[in-house]
């Protein structure tokens, strides 16, 4: 009766083990894995947007990013955050605090919003519009498909919409 008892207790430890292994590698993805600093590319074809983060996730919960906006009218913006963020379920969650949001047109870019109003106005208003919206408080929410030692791959769902999102983490430097 002891012999099956202790059979028992050990085919459920077993089966646990692999249960709980199982359950890992069908969630995925480990916060440790997170960790570090990331360059990360999107491209948004419907917005005629790209968009190119440099954004450190580090161990404590808080992240400092700096990200670029470029629109092929020769717009682009500079952001620099702070922020906290979490993992859960494979979902990356970010919420941005104290975005800073810079113009960074090209020369001939400035010429033409110095030249054109009506294009000074809309780059004005879009300009107010990005940065009302990147202090906003909401959470930026990442799908992570694949995360490896150097690389991560996630989708971006906004609205009806899904942006695949791809990382290269940085190397650490050498000691």
């Amino acid at each position: 009766m002891k012999k099956l008892t202790l059979l028992g207790l050990i085919l459920l430890t077993l089966n646990t083990q692999a249960a709980s292994k199982s359950a890992v590698e069908k969630n995925g993805i480990l916060r440790e894995q997170i960790i570090g600093e990331w360059t990360c590319q999107i491209k948004y074809p419907d917005m005629n947007l790209e968009t190119l983060d440099i954004i450190e996730f580090q161990a404590d919960g808080t992240s400092v990013g700096i990200g670029y906006f470029f629109f092929p009218q020769g717009i682009a913006y500079e952001t620099k955050h702070t922020g906290k963020w979490e993992l859960k379920n494979n979902m990356l969650s970010e919420i941005g605090q104290d975005y800073v949001t810079i113009k960074v047109h090209a020369d001939d870019t400035m010429k033409r919003i110095n030249e054109d109003l009506s294009f000074r106005a809309f780059e004005e208003a879009f300009y107010q519009e990005l940065s009302k919206e990147n202090n906003s408080g909401t959470a930026i929410e990442l799908e992570v498909q694949q995360v490896s030692d150097k690389t991560m791959r996630f989708e971006q769902i906004l609205g009806n919409n899904r942006y695949v999102g791809n990382c290269k983490k940085s190397e650490a430097p050498n000691s």
